[in-house]
This record gives C-alpha cells, structure tokens and sequence, in this order.
C-alpha cells in the first residue's frame, strides 16, 4: 500500500512538470510571435519614416522651385502685372517700406 502511494504521488509530480513544461512552451513561443510582430510594425514604421523623409524632401524641392525669380516672372507674365516704373523707399525708424507711385508728404 505505501508504494501505490508512493507511485500516486510521483504521478502527480509528473504531471505538475508537465503541464508546467508545457505552459512554459506556450508562453515562449507566444512571447517570440509578440516579438516578432513587434518588428515586423517597427519595419514597416522605419519604411514609412524614410518614405516621409522622401516626400518631405521633394515637397522642399518644389517648394524651393516655386519661389524662385524665374517663377514669379512666369507667374507675374501670366496675371499681366506690370513692372513698377518708381519705387520710393520710406525710412522708419529701423526698417525701409518700399512705396509704388505714392505720394510722401514730409
């Protein structure tokens, strides 16, 4: 009777191992899908972080073509805008305003 017991009780040692081994494999492979997900979002992330960088990039360009002189003499040809034919410059304090054909009283 005492070694029925004995047995009884290794038996269940054995299954406590186990179902411990096999919640410890569950847990890894669940914690190496986790991980894995993880860097597959940061991937992506870094792809549409350097994609941004592009756009930003070539939205300066074209920022930078628009004002250009050349540009804003297309632009100034197109909406029939004259040249001014004066220009006066007013003195205020530490800055000039630049006037078109304006009359300055003193």
């Amino acid at each position: 009777m005492h070694l029925r017991a004995h047995n009884a009780q290794i038996l269940a040692w054995h299954s406590i191992l186990i179902g411990l081994l096999f919640g410890l494999a569950v847990a890894y492979v669940w914690q190496i899908n986790n991980q894995a997900e993880h860097t597959f979002s940061i991937r992506e992330l870094e792809e549409r972080q350097s994609a941004l960088a592009d756009e930003i990039r070539d939205l300066n360009w074209q920022f930078s073509q628009a004002r250009s002189l050349e540009r804003v003499a297309q632009r100034a040809e197109l909406l029939a805008l004259e040249a001014p034919k004066e220009v006066t410059y007013l003195q205020t304090g530490f800055s000039a305003v630049a006037a078109y054909d304006a009359k300055i009283s003193p």
